[in-house]
């Protein structure tokens, strides 16, 4: 795949966390895709699970969306940098499996995501934010 149909990939991604449709999110992944994300002690293993934590994530804070400032690509990779932003109205489910209660707080925090795109399948994700500037927002932060 060129870069533009790899970059069109990742955005009909976004399009369907816009439209909260998990099915669409588990077709963009290989199988044995994985994501790594700030915050997780390990990777995230599949496709099926990829998609359920991002159904968490839109359940904990159902009014978030990204502002995609810039978006660039080259051979199999994608890089998308933005803004993220939502209200915690939801329980949180932290990387140890831990739940937290709604703190219903807004978070905005700028994030960077790198797509390795192979056979027209997303076969790796990096999520990159700061996580104790999103846990300060969130009042969780320990002093």
């Amino acid at each position: 795949m060129s870069v533009e149909e790899n970059i069109k990939l990742v955005n009909r991604g976004d399009k369907a966390i816009k439209d909260r449709d998990f099915k669409t999110i588990e077709s963009l992944y290989a199988e044995d895709a994985i994501a790594i994300m700030s915050g997780s002690p390990e990777p995230i293993k599949g496709n099926k699970v990829i998609a359920e934590i991002s159904r968490q994530y839109l359940e904990s804070f159902p009014d978030s969306h990204i502002e995609n400032e810039l978006e660039i690509g080259q051979d199999s990779w994608v890089c998308v940098a933005g803004t993220w932003n939502g209200t915690n109205t939801g329980p949180l489910t932290m990387p140890d499996g831990t739940s937290i209660a709604a703190t219903n707080k807004r978070v905005k925090i700028p994030m960077c995501t790198l797509f390795n795109v192979k056979d027209g399948k997303i076969i790796e994700q990096r999520d990159y934010f700061d996580m104790m500037t999103f846990m300060d927002q969130l009042g969780l932060s320990k002093p």
